[in-house]
């Protein structure tokens, strides 16, 4: 019996879009890569991250499947994209202690951590109940991307006492296709005529039969001839005529790759925990962008948990920051003496503290010991930790934001109404407070945020953000704007592996940092400028020397922090049309190319585009590549939407250390369609929420070293 609740856009979508036709000088050939995202459906056991009762949950892509002795039931997405709901099929009188097992476990593990405890999962790819009536097992598997099920006959069972019942429908009709119409709310599912079959000498004879349905509703199967001496199989498939998505995963906030070409992904989870929290996840996509297992799930019964940066060490080490308000997330039992912060500063369900985990590779193979270390950072009021960036397992910074007076920094008051941090720390030292190396404020008298995070090979951490302080600290008279602007404007600062001295800073321009990348001392930053348009700074060889118009235009600066005054300055430009556009990640390498991603409201100056045209809904994913060495709109080699007719946009990008793939990060909210050749961690052709990413060719690619985004 096959459920198709998802159809073909919750993994990778067939096709790929076409490379672009010959290409003027420097232009860059660019097309999505194929069938990314793709994922096996496989069964868990119920450990705590489904209700009580149920004993297995399928987690594959589009679909949460929750499996009891007596049914299943079918969790979608509501339209407002907050509420879950749901359709069951039950099977009637059946019998309520059937025994279930998993079947042909896989080798690797899944699993999640919920108030600090981390529960392993064996993930199989069948599930067997062995009488759910007299006579006749159910069996479930994945074909695919969708689920199968089989009522499975014993000789001698009683075909008569195999019956279903739905429920949470509206209304129940067979059509003149012999096919049941389930109505739902808005949506429609259609279980097909049921095929039906035995094997009778080896060789498989189908079986006429269709379906009852009884005037209480419930549906049996009509079959009037069969060898009752032999095994009978009913398989009917079931069709969800409007596609929704995995109600797991509600976005996407970033993205980093390892040398091997594995992308990881950070972001929220829809409050599917026990009372109704929302949690944190990781997910990992192989180079084929095959989904490894499932999530990894992070959550506190107390209060919510967000996930907003992740980085990965050449360890293949996974670090993710967020903010938080469950008091649960350290258990003595997971990480004994874990973290300088063992507590949440402020109880349950109180103003947010940020947080800092660190995972070894085994998260997506074995995640009982993966947890090498975890810690809260914050004070009275609200912290948010944004990004993450790593040097290694030693030298792991965080930055964000905090209004707490009392935040565990190491030197340094806190003044003006929010303050952007920078925190240093070995995650080798699990001993409590020997783990924070530093922790410094950044800022002045103002509001202050720190944004994004970069750190080169001498361990000097670059901080990106936005500020309205007229005077910053640290500090330094290097950069090629020192003078603050009249309102908000970006900035970024090099400060030194002591976290004591700015070696380099420097105003950006009006508007907000948001994402930093440093190849060598060069470092790469986006964000936004809103209107009129006040970059300040725009160099003569900028691919967009204009604001192009709208609420705002991304940015891109290429500084040089070994140089000072103007000439640390290599190139900058504005990137946008006349709608809104906001830079939220970038990457570079190191023949000068630079890579952002973001979004857009439509009127962006697509070139050698994979997706030429405005997909619609509030706005669209953007992606540009820049060579900073080229001048003039020659420099901008290509730029693309990645959207649907949804409301997407990206919140990151990373690219390959051989060069030539990039990986974008982004979420998906309210109802639309889907671009063929991106990976929807939760996603579809209709729906109202998920994460996606993408993966992203060059024609050509060379062969080069790169630096991926820390946001």
């Amino acid at each position: 019996m096959r459920i198709q609740i998802s159809g073909i856009a919750v993994c990778a979508l067939a096709a790929a879009a076409s490379c672009i036709a010959a290409t003027p000088d420097n232009a860059i050939k660019h097309h999505l890569v194929d069938k990314y995202g793709d994922s096996p459906i496989l069964f868990e056991e119920n450990r705590g991250q489904a209700p009580k009762g149920v004993e297995f949950v399928a987690r594959g892509l589009g679909k949460r499947i929750l499996i009891q002795p007596t049914g299943f039931e079918v969790c979608v997405r509501g339209r407002d994209g907050r509420t879950i709901e749901a359709i069951s099929l039950g099977f009637a009188d059946a019998n309520e202690g059937a025994r279930g097992e998993g079947r042909d476990a896989t080798a690797a593990r899944s699993g999640f951590m919920w108030n600090g405890d981390v529960i392993a999962l064996e993930n199989y790819q069948k599930v067997r109940y062995h009488d759910v009536w007299p006579g006749a097992d159910v069996v479930y598997y994945g074909n695919g991307h969708d689920l199968e099920y089989d009522i499975v006959l014993r000789p001698g069972a009683d075909l008569k006492k195999i019956k279903l019942r739905f429920a949470g429908i509206q209304s129940l009709r067979r059509n003149v296709s012999g096919d049941l119409s389930l109505a739902a709310g808005q949506r429609e599912f259609i279980q097909r005529k049921p095929r039906m079959y035995q094997r009778i000498r080896g060789r498989r004879v189908d079986v006429a039969g269709g379906y009852r349905i009884g005037r209480d509703g419930r549906v049996s199967f009509d079959v009037p001839r069969y060898d009752h001496t032999q095994t009978l199989v009913i398989d009917p498939t079931l069709v969800y005529s409007n596609p929704s998505l995995d109600p797991t995963i509600a976005s996407a906030s970033g993205i980093a790759v390892d040398s091997s070409g594995n992308a990881y992904i950070t972001g929220t989870t829809f409050p599917i925990f026990p009372g109704g929290v929302f949690g944190a996840y990781i997910a990992k996509l192989d180079p084929s962008g095959n989904i490894v297992g499932n999530p990894f799930e992070v959550g506190g019964s107390s209060g919510n948990t967000f996930g907003n940066g992740i980085a990965v060490d050449s360890f293949g080490n996974i670090y993710m920051v967020g903010q938080t308000n469950a008091t649960g997330l350290i258990n003595t039992n997971t990480c004994p003496n874990c973290g300088f912060q063992s507590t949440l500063a402020n109880g349950a369900n109180g103003p947010y503290d940020g947080f800092l985990m660190a995972f070894a590779p085994a998260v997506f193979g074995d995640p009982t010991h993966s947890v090498n270390y975890v810690t809260y950072m914050g004070g009275a009021s609200n912290d948010v930790a944004n990004a993450v960036a790593v040097a290694g397992p030693s030298a792991v910074y965080v930055t964000g934001n905090t209004t707490s007076v009392n935040f565990p920094v190491s030197q340094g008051s806190f003044v003006g109404q929010q303050k952007a941090f920078l925190v240093k720390v070995d995650t080798t030292q699990v001993t409590g407070p020997a783990s924070k190396v530093w922790a410094i404020f950044a800022g002045g008298t103002g509001t202050d945020s720190g944004g994004g995070i970069a750190v080169d090979a001498s361990g000097n951490a670059y901080l990106v953000g936005a500020t309205t302080s007229p005077s910053f600290s640290p500090f330094s008279s290097t950069g090629f704007n020192t003078t603050k602007g009249a309102n908000t404007d970006g900035y970024l600062d090099k400060i030194d592996p002591a976290g004591q001295n700015s070696l380099y800073f420097t105003y950006l321009a009006n508007g907000q940092a948001a994402a930093v990348a440093v190849v060598g001392t060069t470092a790469y930053v986006t964000g936004q400028v809103p209107a009129p348009g006040s970059l300040g700074n725009v160099t003569a060889s900028a691919a967009q020397p204009n604001f192009g118009g709208g609420n705002s235009d991304a940015f891109l600066f290429r500084v040089e922090t070994s140089q000072s005054g103007g000439a640390s300055l290599a190139y900058s430009t504005y990137l946008g049309g006349s709608g809104d556009e906001i830079g939220y990640g970038v990457a570079a390498d190191s023949s000068g190319k630079a890579y952002t991603a973001g979004s857009t409201t439509g009127s962006f100056p697509a070139k050698n585009a994979i997706q030429g045209t405005y997909g619609g809904g509030n706005h669209d994913p953007f992606y540009a590549v820049i060579d900073t060495n080229l001048s003039g709109a020659g420099s901008l080699l290509s730029a693309t939407y990645l959207g649907s007719s949804a409301d997407d946009f990206a919140s990151g990008v990373a690219v390959s250390s051989a060069g030539g793939l990039a990986y974008i990060s982004g979420s998906v909210s309210g109802t639309g369609g889907a671009l063929t050749g991106l990976a929807y961690i939760s996603g579809s052709v209709s729906g109202t929420g998920g994460a996606f990413a993408a993966k992203v060719s060059e024609g050509s690619p060379s062969s080069i070293s790169v630096t991926p985004s820390s946001g």
